[in-house]
């Protein structure tokens, strides 16, 4: 209702499929990936990953959303998240907030320290 077209994870892979697979599929077609997995940012192989294949992730705050509050922050970001994916070419790692804020991480890039 809000203007997106949304793809669930499971429907498309198993869920233990490595994150450096899935998110190699989701970078080569396009897709912004929302995630409420608020560890990808901290693990080495899943960063790789999004940089390589050029992938947009966006991180709710916290895991324990139910599905219904998950959609409810997204639709109230969703103005700032369409400006983010706009002003910012892939790859990159977002936050969003409770708040409908969106904060871009800054992500180090292999060879630039």
């Amino acid at each position: 209702m809000a203007g997106v077209e949304v793809r669930i994870h499971d429907d498309h892979f198993d869920p233990t499929t490595p994150d450096e697979v899935w998110l190699a599929d989701a970078g080569q077609r396009g897709w912004v990936v929302l995630t409420k997995d608020g560890n990808i940012r901290r693990r080495q192989v899943a960063i790789n990953a999004i940089v390589r294949n050029r992938v947009r992730t966006l991180v709710l705050p916290t895991g324990s959303l139910a599905g219904e509050e998950m959609a409810q922050i997204i639709v109230r970001a969703l103005p700032r998240i369409r400006q983010l994916v706009i002003d910012f070419p892939p790859p990159f790692i977002a936050i969003v907030e409770h708040s409908r804020k969106v904060n871009r991480l800054n992500l180090k890039l292999p060879g630039r320290g």
